[in-house]
């Protein structure tokens, strides 16, 4: 994570010094004093996008390890908006650590779990193998255009 909060201004034009600054202060109060509810509720006060995402870094560095990834959840649901918290800290850490660190249990709960597996997968696909096809080249899946219709 460390790395790419230090890329970020160079990859991420739009992002100011200031936002930057408070990205990097999370971090770096996850490492310095880690699952601190206090420092969670000071960084994540309200439901707002940015207190959203500093919150679900904070929590999701406090804890780095992929054994940790449901103490990750259950410290960032006792944020103000735990639910958005929790649900940044979840994707960080299953960026981090792969979907096979997400908790079955939790996952399966999901009442669209399968749809955003289907998504996240045709998401892959598409970056990867193009089934939609191109300005150059043909898409080889027939049914592509009737799950996403760009029109």
């Amino acid at each position: 994570m460390r790395a790419g909060i230090t890329a970020l201004p160079s990859v991420a034009r739009r992002i100011t010094h200031d936002e930057h600054s408070r990205l990097s202060a999370a971090f770096r109060h996850a490492v310095d004093q880690p699952a601190d509810a206090g420092r969670l509720a000071q960084l994540a006060p309200d439901a707002t996008a940015p207190s959203t995402l500093l919150g679900g870094l904070y929590a999701a560095a406090s804890f780095p390890d992929r054994a940790e990834f449901r103490a990750a959840l259950e410290f960032a649901a006792g944020a103000p908006d735990g639910d958005s918290v929790a649900c940044v800290a979840g994707a960080l850490l299953g960026a981090v650590h792969g979907v096979e660190a997400l908790p079955v249990d939790l996952v399966s709960r999901h009442e669209l779990a399968w749809v955003l597996d289907t998504l996240a997968r045709d998401l892959l696909m598409e970056l990867a193998d193009s089934p939609s096809g191109s300005e150059y080249v043909q898409g080889w899946d027939p049914h592509w255009w009737h799950r996403y219709p760009g029109w």
